[in-house]
């Protein structure tokens, strides 16, 4: 007669990993790591209150605009997070949702009418690391999130998987831009997770 012997193994590996788990959170919480609060922002206070905005930026209605070259910055310590926002890209816009931002350098997500594409830059320095080709409505509202777990980077169009990509030596944790390179964007439901990142990256 045949014994199952399976239920034992897999008790035991359970615990197992709840154990890693709860050990892995009090090392991240004690020594070394330091965890980002999330944000939620509908932009209903036109002071935009703890963003950093250049011209070309305006809200309007409970929306935020941002014409050609201009950029709206949360500073902060994001590495490991998950960023969505809802968007509505005019004619021949290109939008851009740059994170883990720092000055210049950062990584970037590109929207434009041929798709999107995602950028590691380092100062003048810009390296795709990931495109899906797809046609990129005009005045309609979409909603994209960026999923971010060490060096990797996972984009939902509209609740659909569409992009991923992995860079081998992530960029260190840092702050959420939108940006126009061209055009007019408009931004709504921003939604930001909270999420964990080294205490060297955050005191920087």
């Amino acid at each position: 007669m045949m014994r199952r012997v399976w239920g034992p193994r897999v008790h035991t590996r359970t615990a197992r990993c709840v154990g890693l788990v709860i050990s892995l959170v009090i090392v991240l919480a004690s020594t070394g790591w330091a965890q980002e609060g999330g944000r939620s922002e509908g932009f209903d206070d036109p002071d935009l209150p703890g963003w950093i905005v250049t011209d070309g930026v305006s809200v309007d209605e409970g929306r935020l605009r941002i014409s050609t070259g201009g950029e709206a910055a949360l500073n902060g310590c994001w590495e490991n997070a998950a960023i969505s926002v809802r968007l509505l890209r005019g004619t021949d816009a290109e939008l851009r949702l740059r994170y883990r931002a720092r000055e210049e350098d950062g990584y970037v997500l590109r929207m434009t009418e041929e798709g999107l594409a995602i950028l590691r830059v380092e100062g003048d320095e810009a390296l795709e690391l990931g495109r899906a080709e797809m046609s990129i409505p005009v005045d309609a509202w979409v909603e994209i999130e960026v999923t971010l777990f060490g060096g990797g980077h996972f984009v939902e169009w509209n609740g659909v998987l569409l992009l991923a990509a992995i860079d081998a030596s992530p960029l260190p944790a840092g702050g959420v831009r939108l940006e126009a390179s061209s055009g007019t964007g408009t931004f709504d439901d921003l939604r930001i997770s909270e999420g964990w990142c080294a205490i060297s990256s955050a005191e920087d």
